[in-house]
């Protein structure tokens, strides 16, 4: 009687092995992709729960459903082998990001799309009832500019270097054909024109409307460069012109008593703070419970807006209470009046007193009276 050995390893593997050995790519990134998707599921499933209404099972399912969606696009993206797709997508990122950023800054009304006015700054654009994040959509699109500006930059060295046409930067090479433009034709030129040109362009542009976001997207275009190998002495140029286009926008503002970016007087007023150091001390305890509040409750489906009615009739307050309501329904939130007891829930959640609210009074202290006490005084005195 025979017996026979497989000796192919190959055919012994099944189930999770055998689909990992035919995944293509560097499979340390797609662990870190799976890993940041396991991340955010606890983080949603730790924190949501405290400020919804609804149950885990149904917070889970939906943000499980997204995060598959965005898996799935990611390996539909990777199979997509036509490099050529991605280089046109990454051009016209720029250009999109660019026009995009114009309207905003212009505070542009064209009906169909609208420039927003919220919170004191000029962030978002309204197409068709939807909000676009203008900062968000720039984070995207300049990283993949920069990826394409930096491969077809080395794509053009090289057919310089053996004498034939260069397949990118036509532009710059047609332009470089007059003489009063022929330094274009050399590689810091067509660097200044095509990589550090268009990077302080898009801070200055996002600038006015969030001076973090563009301090922000600033260090991420950075950090390209020097993944795609760019001069380290030339980053620092581009940093140092960074710097003084942040000196001359803060020089502008302070020209116009505030009326050019006033977002820049929040960081002014940062900047000249507190001189007391007790103070300081209570406002550092301040700042960093705030933002373990905001870290617990950065994925928080419901929030609280408290609008003030001063010298109000009951009827003002009323219609004052519906058009806010109203507005905010037009945001796509669900809008209604707390009562009671959901306004002391929220505020234990908050403070950190308790999960549901039940061990706060109804005024701030009077647990520590007795009512009835006091009142047999009274009537006592009386």
């Amino acid at each position: 009687m025979e017996s026979t050995v497989n000796t192919n390893p190959e055919a012994s593997k099944r189930g999770l092995w055998k689909l990992i050995d035919k995944m293509e790519g560097d499979k340390v990134i797609w662990i870190i992709v799976l890993l940041l998707m396991l991340i955010s599921v606890l983080a949603i499933f730790s924190s949501t729960p405290l400020l919804s209404d609804e149950s885990r099972i149904e917070i889970m399912k939906k943000h499980g459903f997204i995060a598959l969606l965005g898996l799935g696009v990611i390996i539909g993206l990777y199979n997509i082998k036509k490099i050529g797709i991605f280089r046109f997508f990454s051009q016209l990122g720029f250009g999109v990001t660019f026009l995009l950023l114009l309207i905003l800054d212009c505070h542009m009304q064209l009906g169909f799309l609208n420039a927003q006015h919220i919170n004191g700054a000029w962030r978002t654009l309204s197409f068709l009832g939807f909000q676009i994040h203008v900062f968000e959509v720039a984070k995207v699109a300049m990283v993949m500019y920069l990826a394409w500006a930096l491969h077809a930059f080395k794509q053009d060295r090289d057919a310089m270097e053996a004498g034939v046409e260069s397949p990118t930067f036509g532009l710059a090479n047609w332009l470089s054909t007059a003489k009063h433009l022929a330094f274009l034709k050399k590689p810091f030129w067509k660097r200044v024109f095509y990589i550090y040109g268009p990077a302080l362009l898009i801070c200055g542009m996002i600038a006015p409307g969030s001076n973090s976001s563009a301090i922000f997207i600033a260090m991420i275009l950075i950090g390209t460069m020097l993944i795609g190998g760019v001069p380290f002495k030339e980053i620092f140029m581009a940093g140092a012109a960074l710097v003084i286009m942040a000196l001359c926008l803060a020089a502008a503002h302070k020209a116009s008593d505030g009326k050019f970016m006033p977002r820049l007087e929040t960081f002014f007023n940062r900047m000249e703070a507190e001189k007391n150091p007790k103070v300081k001390k209570m406002l550092k305890k301040d700042i960093l419970f705030l933002d373990q509040i905001q870290m617990e409750m950065a994925t928080a489906r419901q929030f609280m807006f408290v609008a003030r009615c001063r010298n109000m009739k009951p009827q003002q307050v009323f219609e004052r209470a519906n058009s806010i309501g109203k507005v905010i329904g037009e945001q796509g939130f669900d809008c209604h009046r707390m009562k009671k007891d959901e306004i002391k829930r929220f505020l234990a959640l908050y403070f950190d007193a308790s999960m549901l609210g039940e061990h706060l009074p109804d005024y701030d202290g009077s647990q520590y009276f007795d009512i009835e006490k006091l009142r047999q005084e009274d009537e006592e005195d009386g």
